[in-house]
């Protein structure tokens, strides 16, 4: 590379903003939108700034291990976009083979003369060119004296969650989980039945050269792991897909709507299974679509016009309130309460997300979570049903928030989800009537979804 300051150095000048909103507190998927909004940078050079946001998110346990013996001052006290830069030329070092070990250095160090000047960026190419030097690396903790220290350095995870892990799921298996987490997650887009069929779908990109498979679980899942979403849907009939992970999809069919039905998504969000439903009721029906956020009411609002979904009305206001505010109070005979949660099942696609989780969110979650559940249920019609879904895996958040339900509310009951789902995932559901998917075992974001049904009369 002759000049290697001039390849991709747009790119990681994007990346270094994206991390350092990650590091205000910003979702990485909004950081790297916001970096990258009306930049004129191509496929090529969005796509590393991608690649880097995601992978120092991913490997942050890793590169700080390494950088915090390599670097003369704690980590905790240097300046955060210092850090930022270490991190971004570490994990070229480490994990980005195709980018050569001066490249890496010479890059970032020049990003740093920039944002922060000489004396910085000097610090930060010694510590960077003693990170390339092999030799020069600490070892990892030792696996057979500390078998926790080991795996969240190593595979990146925070050590308190790596322990809960440990405990819970054993050793091998607990190992499993925490190197799913690691893999970067393909593009999986929700095929619209309404405007096309999955298999002419699939045929549609492999005509266009991408690669193209069918999901396992659902009949609308398309996997497109080469390609982004404005690629995919610009080669592809106007509304023919959304992106949506295919343990996402599930939910919607556990819900099961039929056309004509009055549907309740009280947790509505930018409307991902909103228009989901919609598509299963075939444009037919109504449902009413509840979020807090009035930004995300306005996005999902947004999304079902766009798709024509006439039948969606969207509500800003607290579901927890009772009544809620503005909301029809006949019953419904769907109800959907995709809570908020940890977000503990989708630190593969979501890897800054590790990092902000502490030891106590759990069992803070579950407490919302009741209300919720609680909210849901009194709008819920006598023999309609109550879905309950996060993409969580602390059992706090799923399996105890139900159980305590029911206990609390004897006119409701679990049902059997197996006839709602496809075949290969009947087997997955729990025979207490509630279904987890979990990434070590079946390549899936992991999801709980239990269905209840309330007692006629």
């Amino acid at each position: 590379m002759n000049n290697p300051d001039r390849s991709g150095q747009p790119a990681r000048l994007a990346a270094l903003k994206a991390l350092g909103a990650i590091g205000r507190g910003q979702r990485a998927e909004e950081a790297l939108h916001q970096a990258l909004a009306g930049s004129d940078l191509d496929r090529r050079d969005r796509a590393l700034a991608t690649e880097l946001v995601y992978g120092v998110c991913r490997w942050r346990g890793l590169l700080d291990h390494y950088l915090a013996s390599l670097s003369t001052r704690p980590l905790a006290k240097l300046d955060p976009e210092i850090l930022d830069l270490l991190r971004l030329g570490g994990y070229q070092l480490l994990k980005l083979d195709r980018v050569p070990d001066r490249a890496a250095v010479h890059t970032t160090v020049e990003l740093a003369k920039r944002r922060t000047g000489q004396a910085k960026a000097g610090f930060v190419n010694a510590v960077l060119r003693a990170l390339a030097r092999a030799e020069k690396r600490p070892s990892l903790p030792h696996r057979d004296r500390d078998l926790a220290g080991h795996l969240a350095a190593a595979l990146s995870h925070p050590r308190w969650l790596v322990e809960r892990w440990l405990r819970e799921l054993g050793e091998e298996e607990a190992e499993a989980l925490l190197r799913a987490d690691n893999l970067p997650p393909g593009l999986c887009l929700r095929i619209n039945p309404l405007v096309i069929g999955r298999d002419q779908a699939m045929a549609l990109l492999a005509k266009a050269g991408a690669e193209a498979r069918p999901g396992l679980y659902s009949p609308q899942a398309v996997y497109a792991p080469g390609l982004s979403r404005a690629e995919a849907e610009g080669l592809l009939p106007a509304k023919a897909a959304a992106p949506q992970a295919e343990a996402a999809q599930v939910v919607g069919l556990v819900v099961g709507p039929r056309p004509g039905e009055r549907v309740l998504d009280l947790c509505a969000g930018v409307g991902g299974k909103t228009t989901h439903l919609a598509e299963l009721m075939e444009g037919r029906g109504l449902i009413t679509a509840v979020d807090l956020s009035p930004d995300r009411v306005r996005t999902g609002r947004a999304a079902a016009e766009q798709r024509g979904l006439g039948m969606v009305r969207y509500l800003q206001a607290d579901a927890t309130a009772r009544p809620i505010k503005g909301l029809d109070p006949e019953p419904f005979q769907a109800v959907l309460v995709d809570a908020p949660c940890t977000g503990s099942g989708t630190l593969g696609p979501r890897p800054d997300l590790r990092w902000r989780l502490g030891p106590p969110d759990p069992a803070r979650m579950a407490a919302l979570q009741s209300r919720l559940l609680l909210s849901g249920a009194g709008l819920t019609a006598s023999g309609g049903r109550l879905v309950y879904a996060t993409c969580s895996l602390f059992a706090e958040e799923n399996q105890e928030v139900v159980e305590a339900f029911l206990a609390a509310h004897p006119d409701f009951s679990l049902e059997d989800p197996r006839p709602f789902l496809a075949p290969s995932l009947r087997p997955l559901a729990d025979p207490r009537g509630w279904l987890q998917t979990r990434p070590q075992s079946h390549g899936l974001d992991g999801f709980f979804v239990a269905r209840m049904v309330r007692s006629p009369g």
